[in-house]
């Protein structure tokens, strides 16, 4: 069975075959909605669902629709190619365009996206639609509390200016969304959509000096109560600070993370993610820095102080170091959802020669922290002299406002 595409007029519902698609595209009203239901999906999205995508009608919008599962229980899941999506058809004309793909797949609209495509909207639905699964639907309420993003950058000036894009989409009026530049240049986007109020830039000096300084610089003198934390080569779904700011005060949690749609450049696929919705107790079980996708989360400010807040002593390791520390003293989860949407490229932190994920370098260190979060557990050692302990660089380290 191939993939089936829907057409929703404001009144009707028209079925095609791939090639009407073109003609869509061509002759259709931007604000109808394209539905593309991958051959697996095809059975989990029931007449009912798709009478509420109508709701986003004349709405710029691109969904991602994922077949729902059971998170797994104590560690992080690969679940399956993405293939499911709902858009406005403006936006799928767009996208036909710019990629010169005259029948786009989920992979080729979230490569569109990745590289800048223009949309108002962007979010991911499990299918069929129970539980929270309105998530995307969550209103957009005034918080009580104070809120910053923190986003380190070094690299391609274009990863930024997407990622910063879906960031003051997804991000409450009040927050503040500070991003660390740290690269040579120093320079700031100077795209007018890239500006908004609230939006700061730092310079490291000296630059260079890696995500987990910055990240600590910033958070140890932030007055808000919520940090929620970005990799600038992501984006971050529309919905994403409501989400997250709903579940962790409904579940009385410090640190909350969520599922991740990974966007593979290298494997060219759309993957679906999932995490462990409780985090603390699988680490009791088992000990990992694999339960959480450290820039999906926010957390508590008071919470990450009372955890030591990052080690300064390394460019690398520092998520996985803080998971492993703060689980012994703050309450730790996932929500159900995906919210978090990942670029897995070659020329990553994560994929430098020697410090790459697997490297001899990293696995030790793994196996170090791993190790010792058992022997804390068991009374054999005490945190501060374990491989756990908040290091801190000799060197003196800054970050200083731009000037715009």
């Amino acid at each position: 069975m191939n993939s089936v595409w829907l057409l929703l007029s404001a009144t009707t519902v028209i079925r095609g075959e791939a090639g009407a698609v073109a003609d869509w595209a061509s002759y259709g009203n931007p604000g109808d909605i394209v539905i593309c239901i991958g051959p697996a999906d095809f059975a989990r999205l029931p007449m009912r669902d798709v009478a509420q995508l109508r709701k986003r009608r004349n709405q710029s919008f691109m969904t991602f629709l994922i077949a729902r599962e059971e998170a797994p229980v104590s560690t992080k899941r690969i679940d399956q190619d993405v293939t499911s999506f709902a858009c406005a058809l403006g936006v799928l004309r767009e996208a036909i365009q710019c990629t010169q793909v005259a029948l786009p797949s989920a992979y080729d609209l979230a490569a569109y996206l990745m590289s800048g495509g223009s949309c108002d909207w962007i979010d991911c639905i499990q299918i069929p639609l129970t539980g929270i699964a309105a998530a995307s639907e969550i209103p957009r309420q005034a918080r009580p509390t104070s809120q910053e993003w923190i986003i380190p950058h070094r690299g391609t000036p274009g990863h930024l200016q997407t990622c910063l894009e879906s960031v003051l989409r997804a991000r409450h009026d009040t927050d503040i969304v500070s991003v660390v530049l740290d690269d040579e240049s120093g320079q700031a986007p100077t795209t007018p959509s890239v500006e908004a109020p609230g939006l700061k830039y730092y310079r490291p000096d000296p630059c260079d000096i890696g995500p987990y300084i910055a990240r600590e610089i910033l958070s140890a003198r932030s007055k808000c109560e919520l940090l929620i934390f970005q990799d600038s080569d992501d984006l971050a779904c529309s919905n994403r600070s409501a989400v997250l700011n709903t579940e962790i005060d409904h579940r009385s949690l410090d640190w909350l993370g969520s599922h991740e749609l990974r966007f593979d450049e290298v494997e060219q696929k759309l993957l679906a993610v999932r995490m462990p919705i409780d985090v603390s107790t699988a680490m009791q079980r088992k000990p990992s820095s694999e339960y959480l996708l450290f820039p999906s989360t926010v957390i508590r400010n008071e919470a990450l102080r009372r955890a030591g807040g990052f080690s300064t002593v390394r460019k690398f390791g520092g998520d996985g170091e803080l998971l492993f520390r703060a689980a012994f003293s703050i309450r730790i989860g996932n929500v159900d959802e995906f919210l978090y949407i990942r670029r897995r490229r070659a020329g990553s932190l994560t994929s430098l020669p020697g410090l790459e994920l697997g490297s001899a370098v990293r696995n030790g260190l793994y196996e170090a922290r791993r190790w010792d979060s058992l022997r804390i557990a068991k009374g054999e050692i005490p945190l501060d002299q374990s491989e756990l302990a908040v290091k801190h660089s000799e060197l003196f380290f800054k970050v200083v406002l731009v000037e715009q």
